[in-house]
């Protein structure tokens, strides 16, 4: 090979080189991206979980007071019959 030739293949290795290590570069930021998406994820889930105990103890508590109104109404009523 001439001189010419070898500065030619060496120049097109240090651009292999440095376009390989801009990939992983790249590669390295998107993992730490998706870990950080996963992260914010799973606190997501947490918060919703959190909510969805939360607004089934609402539930709850709502459904009950409605059926110790009604019982009470039910009694009222039935006491009036009485009378």
């Amino acid at each position: 090979m001439t001189d010419e030739a070898t500065n030619i293949v060496l120049e097109q290795l240090k651009r292999i080189h440095e376009e390989q290590r801009a990939m992983r570069n790249e590669m390295r930021r998107m993992a730490e991206n998706q870990m950080i998406a996963a992260r914010a994820l799973e606190s997501v889930r947490n918060s919703i979980g959190g909510l969805r105990d939360d607004l089934e103890l609402m539930i709850r508590i709502e459904i009950g007071g409605l059926f110790a109104h009604l019982e009470t109404r039910l009694e009222n009523r039935i006491a009036e019959r009485l009378e």
